[in-house]
This record gives C-alpha cells, structure tokens and sequence, in this order.
C-alpha cells in the first residue's frame, strides 16, 4: 500500500514543481497542480485505466480555456463565461491572473473530484482499492 502512495504522490510533486515555472505561478497553484496530480494518480490507480485521468486532464484544460477563456498555455482563446478580473480580493477564490488551479476554487474542484472518483470505484465495485488488473507485490508465502 505505502509503495503505491509514494507512486502518486512522488510524480504529483513533479507534476506541480514543473507547473511552477508558469506565468503568474502561485504557492497555491503549485499545491493545487500536485493535488490535480494525486487526483489523477489515484483515478489510475482505483481504476487501472488511463482514460479516466487523460479524460479529466483534458476536460480541465477544456473548461478553462473555452470556458473561463484562461489556460496556462495559451493565452486567451475566447470564452463562453466572463469572470471578473478586477477585485484583487476574489483571487484568493478565482486563481487569477494564472487560471482556476492558483485558486481556492481549484482547490475544492480537485477535492471534489477525487471524493467522487472514490465514489464511482466504490458504486462500480463495491469496494475502493488498487485496481486488480495492475502489478501487485509477490504474496509472502
């Protein structure tokens, strides 16, 4: 079990180290994108799939960039929502100027999501726990 807790969270902290370096980057930003990492390294693991977390990564980066016209590639695409920008006092909640991962919504999204991963593991199988499919440890016998 702690191997597979150290397999998330080591390339969780790699994942938001490397986000660091982005415009605008945030201590909260960097702690969100390792959060957004475990997410996705724990949908891996409970699911022993990798469409869940390509699904999940891909509609983030959806729903900031054509959603919140933000993302931290590509500088405005256009949005379909406007989010006030101006009040420095909403940014705590709304991540800007990087995008909804340096806020505390981002903070709660992940969080909701990875409950909700848990969720769909447990309605799908009854139980949570490392998928079956993926490499366990030789039984000590």
């Amino acid at each position: 079990m702690w191997a597979t807790v150290i397999a998330i969270l080591i390339p969780s902290m790699l994942f938001g180290w490397l986000h660091s370096s982005n415009a605008d980057a945030t201590t909260l930003s960097v702690l969100n994108t390792m959060v957004f990492g475990t997410l996705f390294g724990a949908a891996y693991v409970l699911t022993g799939e990798l469409a869940l977390p390509l699904g999940l990564h891909f509609a983030w980066n959806f729903a900031q960039a054509f959603g919140f016209g933000r993302s931290g590639d590509v500088p405005r695409l256009g949005a379909f929502l406007v989010v006030e920008e101006a009040d420095p006092q909403t940014r705590l909640w709304t991540g800007w100027p990087y995008t909804v991962e340096g806020g505390l919504l981002g903070t709660a999204t992940f969080v909701l999501g990875l409950v909700l991963v848990v969720a769909w593991v447990r309605y799908r199988r009854g139980s949570v726990g490392v998928d079956p499919s993926l490499p366990q440890p030789p039984s000590a016998g």
